[in-house]
């Protein structure tokens, strides 16, 4: 009985010490594992460690470190000349790898010299902008340069309180152009088929008038005159008319079908009707056959996607060998019986 009753007081004294622990480690105290430790502490290199406080102090550190970082490059906008000069005088927080002051209080822009020379005194997005109300601010001088967007920018209608290029005034404009030292007058759209206004986001730079679509290359006469209704891209534009080419990667319009080709004057007058490898050609005799040029000349006969004088017959048909009796063909042209 004594021996059952001793097994019995050890059982329990087992189990009385199998349930009671030490306290959990706090802070900075030794531990075993994290579950040594109270709460949201961790243990790290056997030391209780809270990472959450740990990560948020570095967090602020950062902040801190930023916010330094941010109001010496401030300072920078402050002491440049372009604070004075056009009102940037805080730096852009988003750029980090580059120094980029904005306008960040109108009292900058309208402190600024870009107000008193351009009239250019309102923040807007970073920027001291003109803001006009009506087209004519947008064509009226402004500060003692006497900046006019639409003179200098080609920006004369107001959308949006910014004066801006629209794709009508493209489309209707006449102009000198500046490649020449005497007066050369140019339509843009008309000549060129640039008809849609390009406007850049800064609205210090100058709007331009582009070729966009096929829309635009069938304002132009190259459409009419060399079946280059269709369009392609941007690469190789018109600089002159007619253009050098107008072939896919040297021009932004280009024939793009059988059609065109027959209802442009490359068909009527020089006989190129068949469309071909992406352009007008003169494919047959046929072709050549209706053009005013064999009817004039005697250019009757396809070679090699031109029209050209061949055969007697090329000039017997032609209006000089009636009126000039250039009826022999030579070198490529009709000409008289006697020229050698």
């Amino acid at each position: 009985m004594r021996v059952v009753l001793l097994g019995c007081a050890v059982l329990v004294g087992m189990l009385a010490g199998c349930g009671s622990s030490e306290k959990p480690s706090t802070l900075g105290e030794s531990c075993a594992r994290s579950a040594d430790c109270t709460g949201r502490l961790r243990c790290i290199a056997q030391r209780c460690r809270d990472l959450v406080a740990e990560e948020e102090a570095e967090e602020a550190k950062k902040r801190v470190a930023e916010e330094k970082e941010h109001e010496r490059r401030a300072a920078q906008c402050r002491a440049g000349k372009s604070c004075t000069e056009m009102g940037l005088c805080s730096a852009d927080r988003s750029q980090t790898a580059s120094l980029i002051c904005l306008a960040t209080k109108a009292k900058h822009c309208r402190e600024s010299a870009k107000c008193r020379r351009s009239g250019q005194c309102t923040l807007r997005e970073g920027r001291c902008v003109l803001a006009p109300r009506r087209d004519a601010d947008c064509k009226k001088e402004h500060g003692s340069y006497g900046f006019s967007p639409c003179r200098d920018l080609q920006r004369c209608t107001v959308r949006d309180g910014v004066c801006v290029l629209t794709d009508t005034a493209c489309r209707t404009m006449k102009r000198r152009n500046p490649d020449y030292n005497f007066e050369v007058w140019e339509e843009p759209c008309r000549d060129f088929g640039r008809c849609t206004a390009r406007n850049p986001e800064d609205e210090n730079e100058a709007s331009i008038c582009v070729i966009a679509s096929s829309d635009d290359c069938k304002r132009a006469r190259g459409c009419a005159d060399l079946g280059a209704c269709t369009y392609v891209g941007e690469s190789g534009g018109w600089t002159t008319y007619p253009p050098l080419s107008t072939k896919v990667g040297t021009s932004p319009c280009v024939p793009g079908s059988q059609k065109a080709c027959k209802e442009s004057r490359r068909c009527t007058d020089f006989g190129k009707c068949t469309y071909r490898g992406g352009d007008c050609v003169a494919a047959t005799d046929r072709d050549c056959a209706t053009s005013s040029r064999c009817r004039s000349v005697g250019q009757c006969s396809a070679v090699n996607g031109d029209c050209v004088v061949r055969t007697n017959a090329d000039c017997a048909r032609a209006k000089i060998c009636k009126t000039e009796q250039r009826c022999v063909p030579r070198n490529g042209a009709c000409v008289g019986s006697s020229t050698r």
